[in-house]
């Protein structure tokens, strides 16, 4: 075998190589992000079943215990939301059915937040889809 034929079959088998690496790099990537995606469905789920926030009017608010149970330590975490809350809702005990009303400041429907962070005790942080204001 010739020089020329050696080196071309030693590029094609570095080829193959490198195809089946990108191959299971793009697999595990793939894999990864729906793993993810399920993930954050759940906890969406999950959320859903605890906590709600219902639209009360312009950018007031309400959050509902949904769950059954009573929660302790229930806190409105102010991040990635246009304005400061009012009343600040913090370590707060809701009882099953039970709803506290808040406000966001600078709330329009323009900008009004997506989603809220909630924490509860023994549970992670939940994001907790807001509705459109009214």
């Amino acid at each position: 075998m010739s020089t020329l034929a050696t080196l071309v079959t030693v590029i094609a088998a570095v080829a193959a190589v490198a195809a089946v690496i990108v191959g299971y790099m793009t697999y595990r990537q793939t894999r990864r992000h729906a793993e993810y995606t399920a993930r954050a469905l759940e906890y969406s789920t999950l959320a859903r079943r605890i906590v709600e926030v219902e639209a009360t009017g312009g950018n007031s608010y309400a959050l509902r215990n949904v769950s059954g149970e009573t929660l302790e330590q229930v806190t409105l975490l102010p991040d990635h939301l246009p304005g400061s809350v009012t009343p600040e809702l913090t370590r707060r005990t809701l009882f099953p059915g039970e709803a506290v009303r808040f406000t966001i400041q600078g709330v329009t429907e323009a900008n009004y937040p997506l989603q809220i962070w909630v924490s509860i005790k023994g549970s992670e942080n939940l994001a907790v889809p807001c509705p459109r204001p009214t």
